[in-house]
């Protein structure tokens, strides 16, 4: 694990140099120190309890019903029981670029994109694009300006444990990335349907390619591009962008056969792999890409264009 070199808080002039770095940054800067001038996240307590991990339908009928491959579906089974046996607590959305930015300000931290000089940007496939990175999601000539309340993109696995490790640090309690299984019993929110909001799922729900809707649900809106988080409705528990707008980063690292032998409580993932675990879809993907069910996996050390995170805390 890498070690986070925590920034130093000096003063200059009667100025906190930290503070100023976050005014620049477009973060209302307040009084009462550097913990006030960055508040914890709002979160929520998820209790304790049982539910049933992986789809509801089999690969064939996710492809009858929304479309795709059934490939990538096989990933989902064998749905099984998950004990998750100690409540933790799960951020209301995902990470922000003013959140964000107010880590870099405060540790100098520099992105694993920025460091490699490029970014992942989805092109009907991943490229590699010179210059892609959390301040330039798709490339240079992109911008967060007037973004700030949009969720971080072009953060790797890294950079996201990094901003964990600040986080707690900085208010003196635990922050992490949540496990998978955490992640899609936090999602269901105590259902058992693909979606929280049942069968299906609308525009008016969640972010995502809204015109090629799942079961039966209605056509939306395609929005290309992201929302600012919160834009919609909490699900039962008080989550929100569960379904779509950017996917999100777990702890676990990704294996397509691990529910096959995974333990019943608490499941910790498999001990090795090449790629980590991203869940709840994106923005530009299909109403079937968004279900709480659905797995993916990409590579820890790179940044992407549709790839954010979210923070948890407790519970270990």
């Amino acid at each position: 694990m890498r070690q986070l070199a925590m920034a130093m808080w000096t003063w200059r002039g009667g100025v906190c140099a930290c503070l100023a770095a976050l005014c620049l940054a477009g973060c209302a800067a307040g009084g009462g120190g550097p913990a006030a001038a960055v508040p914890p996240p709002e979160m929520v307590q998820v209790p304790a309890g049982e539910f049933l991990m992986g789809a509801e339908h089999s690969p064939a009928e996710v492809v009858k019903k929304g479309g795709g491959e059934e490939k990538y579906y096989l990933r989902e089974h064998p749905r099984h029981r998950v004990v998750i046996s100690r409540g933790f607590r799960l951020a209301v959305t995902p990470v922000t670029n003013q959140q964000f930015a107010a880590f870099v300000a405060a540790t100098g931290h520099v992105s694993d994109a920025e460091r490699q000089g490029t970014g992942q940007v989805w092109k009907k496939g991943w490229v590699a694009v010179a210059g892609a990175d959390w301040r330039h999601p798709t490339g240079p000539e992109s911008s967060i300006q007037g973004r700030g309340q949009h969720p971080v993109v072009q953060v790797s696995w890294h950079d996201a444990n990094a901003y964990c490790a600040w986080l707690s640090g900085l208010h003196g309690q635990e922050f992490y990335l949540p496990s998978e299984a955490q992640w899609e019993y936090a999602a269901r929110a105590g259902t058992a349907t693909p979606f929280y909001t049942g069968p299906f799922i609308s525009t008016d729900q969640a972010n995502y390619f809204g015109r090629r809707p799942y079961d039966g649900g209605p056509v939306g809106i395609y929005r290309q591009d992201s929302a600012p988080v919160g834009s919609f409705a909490a699900n039962p528990w008080g989550l929100k962008d569960m379904h779509g707008n950017v996917w999100q980063w777990c702890a676990d690292w990704f294996d397509a056969g691990y529910y096959a032998v995974s333990p019943a409580s608490d499941p910790p993932g498999p001990a090795q792999g090449s790629e980590r675990v991203l869940r709840g879809g994106a923005w530009n993907l299909p109403a079937q890409d968004v279900r709480s069910a659905r797995r993916y996996g990409r590579p820890p050390g790179l940044g992407h264009n549709l790839v954010g995170f979210r923070v948890a805390g407790g519970g270990r």
